[in-house]
């Protein structure tokens, strides 16, 4: 989240100062993990910066990898050990 905010933050000359992320991984429910995030964004931003960055929590590369469904695959079948 850091990594990405500072990036689109540079990108688009937003005066993004500091990002500190927290996350929390709730595994309460036995059928969904939740990550729980809070961001604090630090900087002379206005409230639509504050809003687009925000926004871009949600859209950023490693949300939407972790939000499509995950498998497992053997790739060791033939192998001998």
């Amino acid at each position: 989240m850091n990594i990405w905010l500072r990036m689109y933050a540079d990108k688009n000359r937003i005066p993004l100062r500091e990002v500190v992320a927290e996350v929390r991984l709730n595994r309460q429910s036995s059928a969904e993990t939740v990550f729980e995030y809070s961001v604090d964004l630090r900087g002379e931003l206005t409230a639509e910066q504050r809003h687009e960055l925000r926004q871009q929590v949600v859209d950023c590369p490693v949300s939407q990898t972790l939000l499509k469904r995950i498998s497992f695959r053997d790739v060791s079948a033939g192998e001998e050990s």
